[in-house]
């Protein structure tokens, strides 16, 4: 199956499959800020998609949400999954965005990576990537906007944290190790 089909038919076992398959690099973006209001976010959401597609590139439409440590408030913005993106690129497109950081999946492993390129932490890049356990993703979770999953909520399993202080504001599960996707 061509990338553009897994593009034009999302499901998570899409998403499962790009994110497993060796001969493909996906990248995770959002283009949302916190400190600026909807309307703002809309704009500069609809101008990631341009400049993704500008570089030739598909994307996933994803919807995210997540609270911080310090809070209940649940977050909530759209963010895209970009098959066959370099991680120079993705991380260009961080810079762009204002992004603290971004995930990156490789023939090597699924990282998120902070904006200077430095790898925060490893998730699972096997069956166990995705988890659908309910009080994981009441703190923290990615749903497909289209598709036959459409609205379904996962969390991804996290390996390894590597720079814990450099995200010291996002909200960790430490027994479980499942963190939000972006």
């Amino acid at each position: 199956m061509k990338i553009r089909d897994y593009i034009l038919e999302s499901s998570l076992s899409r998403m499962f499959k790009l994110l497993n398959d060796k001969k493909y690099t996906v990248g995770f973006i959002s283009a949302y800020n916190e400190v600026l209001g909807i309307k703002e976010n809309i704009e500069r959401h609809k101008r990631l998609i341009k400049d993704v597609r500008s570089l030739g590139l598909g994307y996933i439409q994803l919807r995210s949400g997540y609270t911080y440590a310090d809070s209940d408030d649940m977050t909530n913005e759209k963010s895209l999954m970009i098959p066959n993106i370099d991680k120079d690129t993705l991380l260009k497109l961080s810079k762009r965005y204002d992004q603290e950081s971004v995930l990156y999946s490789d023939e090597n492993g699924f990282y998120l990576i902070g904006s200077n390129g430095n790898i925060i932490m490893t998730f699972a890049k096997n069956r166990d990537t995705f988890t659908f356990n309910n009080e994981l993703i009441r703190k923290a979770f990615s749903s497909l906007i289209k598709g036959r999953h459409k609205n379904r909520k996962i969390s991804f399993k996290m390996l390894e944290e590597k720079e814990p202080d450099s995200i010291n504001r996002w909200y960790f599960i430490k027994e479980a190790k499942y963190v939000r996707i972006l």
